[in-house]
């Protein structure tokens, strides 16, 4: 079992990060994306839970890492102005 989580976290793209969906708890049947978007601060419970699932905890940080990014490279105001 141990050979398979660590097989998943290796070979885990973003998207499937996105679209795994919890099979326990209030949120049971959500996608990781539509629980970050819809409640963070159970995400930051479900990361720092002992008993979550490392696969779980590495797509949350895939997911977050993800959005990170792509908030870095989107334009500022003063980007586009000085582009003008």
């Amino acid at each position: 079992m141990i050979f398979i989580q660590q097989e998943q976290d290796a070979t885990l793209t973003i998207e499937q990060a996105k679209n795994l969906k919890l099979s326990f708890g209030k949120y049971k049947g959500t996608t990781l994306i539509d629980l970050v978007h819809k409640d963070g601060n159970y995400c930051d419970w479900l990361y720092g839970n002992e008993k979550t699932d490392p696969v779980i905890k590495k797509a949350l940080m895939m997911i977050l890492e993800d959005a990170n990014n792509q908030s870095s490279q989107m334009p500022t105001e003063e980007n586009t102005e000085k582009q003008e």
